[in-house]
């Protein structure tokens, strides 16, 4: 009895076996199929827009210190510091009294050589007199007129006048001094016309030209940005800084900016409108490849990833500018793509447009070097 039942139990599990199949013909549960949570964004063409950010110094061709050009003491100011002059408008007078009494002393002596010359001219065309004494007589009055000239020059100089429009922005000597050629007196700057010097670094060269646009910011304050256009771009590097140098012209109507102001400035190097940005992180380099993932879906309309060749440009602040590989309108995998091979399943959590995500941020990318 007992070895019948054994041999029951032995037929009723081979018949089961049978009618139930191999176990690799089961299919798994859909619930139980792996999946990779994912973050999505529509791509969208946008504008790329890099910088290189350094920092420089407001400076104006039109600053001038005025100097004594004669010996004599400083009688007035004919201004007050920060009053506005025009070109040519008296600024400081120097004691010209000397000056007055040497000028009337040559002019004497210039009438007494002229007539000199005179006598020795009517002689010499009588044929009494020598041609030598006539040379000496024309060079005597010839030296003299010259002397004179150069005092009433001298006598112009007691005048000191504003080379140009602007402010009168310093004074260097008190009324009173006794002033010397060459002494300071007076300093007159116009701000209307500034540009920023900055040193750029050698390996830039010929990437920036005269006319680009250019970004200021003064004194890290948002009022104070400006736009501003390359006007010079220098031809020699200097030894220590490596670094060559470049002026950027502004307006500055108002006068708000003032000399030595320190700027950072923002040059342009990439200015690429209609490209595709994504963040640099989701894209990985895979045996020589660079690649990154799409949506797709899989032959029942599943989501899955699809991994895409691409091939990248610049790249500024974690974005980069993909010229092949990705089209507007792809649905393009952000968080969780590190996770994926081509084909993996996917749970969207979010989907939004590049021009609201990541992309946006790289059109103002700023990346800040220093000088080596």
């Amino acid at each position: 009895m007992k070895q019948l039942s054994t041999l029951s139990i032995l037929f009723l599990s081979t018949f089961l076996l049978t009618q139930c199949g191999p176990p690799e013909a089961m299919e798994a549960p859909e619930e139980l199929v792996r999946r990779v949570t994912v973050d999505t964004e529509i791509l969208q063409p946008e504008l790329f827009r890099s910088y290189l950010k350094q920092v420089g110094t407001a400076t104006s061709d039109k600053d001038a210190i005025l100097s004594s050009e004669v010996q004599g003491r400083l009688l007035r100011y004919t201004v007050s510091k920060g009053e506005r002059v025009e070109e040519g408008q008296v600024i400081a007078k120097i004691d010209d009294a000397t000056l007055k009494q040497e000028v009337r002393r040559m002019e004497a002596m210039v009438r007494q050589s002229k007539l000199q010359y005179d006598r020795q001219k009517d002689l010499f065309d009588k044929g009494v007199g020598s041609q030598s004494d006539l040379d000496n007589a024309e060079l005597a009055y010839e030296q003299q007129a010259a002397a004179l000239a150069s005092l009433r020059v001298s006598l112009d100089n007691t005048v000191l006048k504003a080379p140009f429009v602007g402010t009168l922005e310093q004074t260097f000597a008190d009324p009173g001094e006794l002033l010397s050629p060459g002494t300071p007196v007076a300093r007159v700057v116009s701000t209307t016309e500034l540009y920023v010097t900055v040193g750029i670094p050698s390996r830039y060269v010929g990437i920036l030209a005269e006319g680009d646009p250019v970004r200021l910011q003064f004194n890290q304050r948002e009022d104070l940005q400006v736009e501003g256009v390359i006007q010079f771009v220098g031809s020699t590097i200097d030894p220590q800084s490596r670094s060559f140098e470049v002026e950027v012209g502004f307006p500055n109507p108002n006068e708000i900016i003032k000399i030595d102001m320190v700027a950072d400035v923002e040059v342009v190097l990439d200015d690429m409108p209609n490209s595709i940005v994504v963040g640099e992180e989701f894209v990985f380099s895979k045996q020589g490849r660079m690649v990154a993932y799409i949506v797709g879906e899989d032959p029942q309309g599943n989501p899955i990833s699809r991994e895409v060749e691409i091939d990248h440009g610049p790249v500024y602040k974690s974005q980069t500018v993909i010229l092949s590989g990705l089209n507007p309108g792809d649905q393009f995998i952000t968080n969780g793509s590190s996770y994926l091979q081509d084909g993996t399943r996917l749970q969207i959590r979010t989907s939004t447009s590049s021009s609201n995500g990541s992309g946006a941020a790289a059109a103002e990318a700023t990346l800040s070097q220093t000088l080596n």
